[in-house]
């Protein structure tokens, strides 16, 4: 049984050297395409480079960073046409469904970019931008809920940011009487240990509402 558990881990090791093997020569070539100006075959190389080894971050962040570039220049419709793409060779790219969620706010259609910044936090729940994306237009949509459970999933500790993020999420659901996820907002602000105004009162309300001890 050793023997063939040792014989099975060695193919399974095999296996992910022939696909790194296959990613970096793809992205070697793209790499020399883009050098030489031919963009699309560049961009097209390294869809296939990301594809062929999903574990290997190097050309996920540099799809990432073409992608954000042409975003901050607003040329939004080269980005939008390279991220579908990138989508379709490699569809667990999550920050290119995050991408295209800011993409889809900026062209004013709030309802499809909730919808992609879930897609994005359903391949990597901890993906930060996302996260902070999707809670911001959420309170905008009045949907605090949504916006605590994408932060509540979240391992962050002591981002002052986030920290001030769900405290504008807790008094919204104060005020729209979820008072479930109120207590879980509260009790994660508690942990992290900020001084927050009224943040015991908020945490006490919730337990009073949902019929437990103060």
């Amino acid at each position: 049984p050793q023997a063939k558990w040792h014989k099975q881990l060695s193919g399974s090791l095999q296996l992910r050297l022939k696909r790194r093997q296959r990613a970096a020569r793809l992205y070697l070539k793209s790499r020399i395409a883009m050098r030489r100006k031919r963009l699309k075959v560049s961009y097209d190389l390294l869809m296939r480079a990301a594809a062929a080894d999903v574990s290997w971050s190097l050309p996920r962040k540099l799809i990432s960073n073409i992608a954000s570039t042409w975003i901050k220049t607003k040329q939004h419709k080269e980005a939008r046409g390279f991220l579908l793409q990138v989508v379709k060779v490699v569809p667990t790219h999550e920050e290119a469904w995050s991408l295209l969620g800011s993409l889809a706010y900026l062209n004013k259609q709030p309802r499809r970019a909730l919808a992609l910044f879930q897609r994005a936090l359903s391949i990597n729940p901890q993906l930060r931008l996302a996260q902070r994306n999707l809670a911001l237009l959420a309170l905008k949509q009045k949907q605090p809920v949504l916006a605590a459970n994408a932060l509540l999933r979240s391992k962050w500790r002591k981002d002052p940011n986030m920290i001030r993020l769900l405290y504008r999420v807790g008094l919204q659901l104060s005020a729209s009487g979820s008072f479930v996820q109120l207590k879980q907002v509260a009790d994660r602000l508690i942990a992290s240990r900020v001084p927050l105004p009224r943040l015991a009162q908020m945490a006490g309300y919730a337990r009073l509402r949902l019929g437990e001890p103060q």
